[in-house]
């Protein structure tokens, strides 16, 4: 059988080692080949898929000509029936058409044959491979090296972690060693390392391995290590038996931070309190009350769990040297308030997200260390704030706070990352701030399709939408069943001005789900942009729960003025002042609404008030066409400053 290698090299043989140079030799070809043999389990491709990938500058004809061509010398190259064609629309490689290192790398990995997966990974995927003018399959050459090499790195990691139970510390330290060459920054590796190394006798390998990661951790992201990775080489450096008298003072019921003892926990747990003096605890960490002759029980926990799983991590307890002794257990009624709560915060309805946000602390009290939780707590306050449920000084500070917290935890956490760039773009307005942190995120999880979506989102604010395309575009790709991935796509089209392309694109996610009530607001705005008010207030009916949302009843009514029908929007100036009374109403819905019916003082008003209160919806300014009828006015300019918005 033929023999397509892609991992640390690349080569096409057949069994008596005879090299394919036909298609070698022709980039496009082999990427053809590649992207057949590798990119779907059924290995069933859309003809339309293909020829935007590796066709995009040609016409339909032409590129048709072309994959009819480079199929032609596939078979020629391969077998006649290597590649069947199903019908016009479909074309398939036939399993038996040859062998894929890849492929088979992958299936070891879905069949935790975890040694045999790291045998395979010769190194990364189609190495020093690139295809001009082909962007749409770079960017599924990048993603798919990430994929291959995460799998690479955790298969590593649970080698090392299996032959350091097993008590073979020279293998664990050579698989060890192998996850981090593929990902220095990955602390759980660097952990199976530490210890690994301190068992085999190389104290200071341990500690040097450790101050690598840190160094590298410093330079790359500006974070520290975690809390466990910390304890880990604090124990090494305290030695067994220092650690073990930490862990009996800490059970102690009676000591403070003036006792030496204490203290020796707190050089253990270096950066988990920060050495916040006692009578700060409780102001630092509210959730968890200090007890009135000991240091803060947040304190006094973080530094349990953090020792206690450095020594049975270093001294190889039965049974909990794995990456589940890296991990303090969590308790059942945490995981299960988080795993509730996940499921409220993906059908964001201000009931459900007001739901995940009590489930969230339940899960918070169980474990107050659960970094996840606090992770999902900030985003289901980040999300109550965009929705307007809340007020902003109710909903933003409270992301922050969360994400922060989480990030703390556990430095390298993407979501929590992406979700305090996304407070720190909407309530503070620091565009410099959010940025870094959106990019630290995408860093840390390239395939994380959220975060590219919502980075998308800043990217359009700052008026940089070639650029935002392509993150929304990459976050489509990661996730193409997403519905809000999709309506995020014609948003950013809307706000770059290229409406027929938002168009397009605002079908093509109700086509996936008719009802999708985000989809019909922005097709009514959409409408409302082309003047076609009839179509407008049709969409805005269509928009289902979100019908009676502030910002829709606000668009209405600017649509309702722009037709010449001013009683309507005064109607619906009463109806925000009536709800105002039971909920938050944002200042920029009403102000809005003024504006259309050309009361500019009115709209001024309202939007000197949203700003003093860091309304989120101010971020689109400068790019929301509604507000043309005050553009001119001097005062416009003074509110685009005091967001700090480009012009």
């Amino acid at each position: 059988m033929i023999e397509l290698r892609t991992l640390g090299t690349v080569d096409l043989v057949d069994e008596k080692g005879v090299r394919h140079d036909a298609l070698l030799r022709r980039p496009k070809r082999l990427a053809l080949l590649v992207y057949l043999a590798t990119a779907r389990p059924d290995g069933r491709y859309r003809r339309e898929k293909i020829l935007a990938l590796f066709w995009p500058e040609v016409d339909e004809a032409r590129a048709r000509g072309s994959l009819r061509q480079s199929l032609h010398v596939l078979r020629s190259e391969l077998s006649a029936d290597s590649v069947a064609t199903l019908g016009d629309e479909e074309i398939s490689l036939s399993p038996d058409a040859l062998r894929c290192d890849a492929v088979e790398f992958e299936r070891a990995i879905h069949e935790k044959r975890v040694s045999d997966a790291v045998a395979m990974y010769g190194g990364e995927f189609l190495p020093g491979f690139s295809l001009d003018g082909a962007e749409e399959f770079t960017e599924w050459l990048e993603l798919a090296r990430t994929r291959l090499r995460d799998h690479a790195t955790k298969a590593a990691t649970e080698l090392a972690e299996q032959a350091f139970v097993a008590g073979d510390y020279s293998a664990s330290v050579v698989a060890a060693r192998r996850a981090l060459a593929l990902a220095p920054a990955d602390e759980r590796a660097a952990r199976s390392l530490i210890s690994a190394l301190h068992r085999s006798g190389d104290r200071g390998g341990a500690i040097f391995a450790y101050e690598s990661l840190a160094g590298r951790l410093k330079a790359d992201f500006n974070v520290l290590p975690g809390a466990d990775t910390r304890a880990v080489v604090a124990a090494v450096r305290a030695r067994d038996r220092a650690v073990t008298a930490a862990v009996e003072t800490v059970e102690g019921e009676d000591e403070d931070f003036a006792n030496p003892a204490r203290h020796q926990v707190a050089d253990l747990t270096t950066g988990l309190v920060q050495g916040v003096p006692p009578k700060r605890v409780e102001e630092r960490y509210p959730r968890v009350a200090a007890e009135r002759t000991g240091i803060a029980h947040y304190g006094r926990q973080v530094a349990r769990r953090a020792v206690i799983t450095a020594v049975l991590l270093i001294n190889g307890a039965p049974g909990r040297t794995s990456s589940a002794a890296a991990t303090p257990a969590i308790p059942v009624e945490a995981r299960d308030a988080y795993a509730r709560a996940r499921f409220y915060v993906d059908k964001p309805t201000e009931a459900n997200l007001r739901k995940a946000v009590v489930l969230f602390e339940r899960a918070l009290d169980a474990e107050p260390l659960y970094a996840p939780a606090y992770a999902g707590l900030g985003d289901a306050y980040l999300r109550l704030g965009y929705g307007s449920y809340l007020s902003p000084a109710d909903a933003f500070p409270k992301a922050l706070s969360a994400a922060g917290r989480a990030i703390e935890l556990d430095s390298l956490a993407p979501e929590a990352h992406a979700t305090l760039a996304f407070a720190r773009m909407y309530y503070e307005w620091n565009w410099s701030g959010a940025e870094r942190e959106f990019q630290l995120a995408l860093r840390l999880a390239p395939g994380y399709a959220t975060g590219h979506s919502r980075y998308a989102y800043l990217l359009t604010a700052l008026g940089r939408y070639a650029e935002a395309r392509r993150e929304v575009d990459v976050a489509q790709r990661l996730a193409p069943l997403s519905v809000a991935i999709a309506v995020d796509a014609g948003f950013v089209s809307f706000y770059a001005d290229d409406l027929p392309e938002a168009k397009r694109r605002l079908e093509s996610a109700t086509l996936m789900a008719p009802e999708v009530p985000a989809a019909h607001l922005w097709l009514g705005r959409l409408a409302q942009r082309g003047h076609d008010f009839e179509r407008a207030r049709a969409e805005f009916e269509s928009s289902g729960a979100l019908r009676n949302w502030v910002p829709t009843i606000a668009a209405a009514a600017y649509a309702e003025a722009s037709s010449g029908q001013p009683a309507a929007a005064r109607l619906a100036l009463v109806r925000l002042d009536s709800l105002a009374r039971d909920q938050y109403v944002t200042p920029y819905a009403v102000a809005l609404v003024y504006a259309a019916l050309g009361e500019s003082d009115q709209a001024f008003k309202q939007l000197d008030r949203a700003v003093a209160e860091h309304v989120h919806w101010l971020v689109w300014l400068t790019r929301d066409s509604r507000w043309e009828p005050l553009r001119h006015d001097p005062r416009f300019a003074v509110l685009v400053r005091r967001v700090g918005l480009p012009g």
